[in-house]
């Protein structure tokens, strides 16, 4: 069975997103599911220049393919860059488990990086048709959980969530469910609130036993 894929998605290791995303792995795994848990700053991801190479066939990215010296840190080579990787990991997986922390009511850079970088698969699979209600079936399921220091703002979630749903059509994946926590900016916080480490917990158990079924699909 292919695992669940969780991604912690902010790049301050020990934080409230990656508390979140081992509770929703450990929910996922407590019911039977097999999950990889990855944290996005562990993956070389190289920001998109805007080259315009993947708009022409074979739509590949020079970033993947280490042809675009300077892009990466002097002691990194650019053929390490994990985009590719981790693309073929999030559409084979029939659940991706995306936990993001809001900054400035958007993604923090990195995550945003890779959203970018899936411009190579929008040029190569149908560019704007692929939001159309004709397209081809969704070959899996997201979760989105979103946490946010800011204790106020009714549109605080809204431009991630923006961003994220035209991700995950590109990559032909279904957003099936999105929660946004708000007023929680340190682990301390969310050690007050045991309501929402309850629901994610809970949330990681219930899909969990959907996966460990075969009725993600249901």
């Amino acid at each position: 069975m292919t695992p669940a894929l969780v991604l912690a998605a902010s790049p301050h290791a020990g934080g409230v997103t990656d508390r979140l995303a081992a509770l929703l792995a450990q929910g996922l795994a407590r019911a039977g599911a097999q999950v990889r848990l990855t944290a996005l700053r562990d993956v070389p991801i190289a920001p998109c220049t805007g080259c315009g190479a993947c708009a022409l066939p074979p739509h590949r990215c020079p970033l993947s393919q280490g042809s675009l010296s300077g892009a990466r840190p002097a002691d990194r080579d650019a053929s390490d860059d994990g985009t590719e990787a981790l693309f073929a990991a999030m559409r084979a997986s029939p659940l991706v488990c995306l936990c993001a922390p809001v900054w400035f009511y958007a993604l923090p850079a990195q995550c945003k990086a890779l959203v970018d970088r899936a411009q190579r698969i929008w040029q190569a699979e149908g560019g704007a048709n692929l939001y159309e209600e004709t397209r081809e079936k969704p070959v899996g399921k997201a979760l989105i959980l979103l946490t946010a220091g800011r204790p106020k703002g009714e549109r605080l979630f809204e431009g991630p969530l923006l961003t994220l749903r035209c991700f995950f059509a590109t990559l032909r994946v279904e957003i099936a469910e999105t929660h946004g926590y708000r007023g929680l900016d340190s682990p301390r916080e969310l050690s007050t609130r045991p309501e929402v480490t309850d629901e994610v917990y809970r949330l990681g158990r219930t899909w969990g036993e959907r996966l460990a079924a075969g009725a993600v699909d249901a």
